[in-house]
């Protein structure tokens, strides 16, 4: 298990900076939603799913089954492809891979800030060292 310890969050302004300088207005308008386009309170996200994904992927050293392949640092998509067999997806995002997966950082980071006003399962981490993983 990693040490956070010593990890630092952004604060809610400096996380608002970062993603508006990335992505300009598009930051706002950025959030997760169901595959299917339904409205809901909640996402259809089951963590056994993803976690299924990335148990089978991540150790096999070429990233995710997307007909793309990997990207250089393929963090985001990697763990995008794990939302998206949740059918959860982020819904405007300016570059996808062939399946609709978004693939930039910026893009799935300001998906989750906006989402977490959004919906019931979506929550703001205040502090990493009280997550259930810590």
């Amino acid at each position: 298990m990693a040490n956070h310890a010593n990890a630092e969050m952004l604060s809610a302004a400096q996380l608002d900076k970062v993603l508006q300088d990335s992505l300009g207005a598009q930051s706002a308008t950025l959030l997760l939603i169901p595959r299917d386009g339904s409205v809901a309170d909640a996402l259809p996200f089951d963590w056994q799913v993803a976690k299924q994904y990335y148990s089978n992927y991540c150790h096999r050293g070429d990233g995710n089954d997307c007909p793309d392949g990997g990207f250089p640092s393929d963090c985001t998509h990697f763990v995008c492809h794990g939302l998206s067999k949740t059918r959860v997806l982020v819904n405007l995002p300016e570059t996808t891979c062939t399946n609709g997966v978004c693939i930039r950082v910026t893009e799935l980071a300001a998906a989750f800030e906006n989402s977490a006003g959004k919906y019931n399962d979506v929550n703001v981490i205040g502090d990493i060292r009280r997550t259930p993983l810590a």
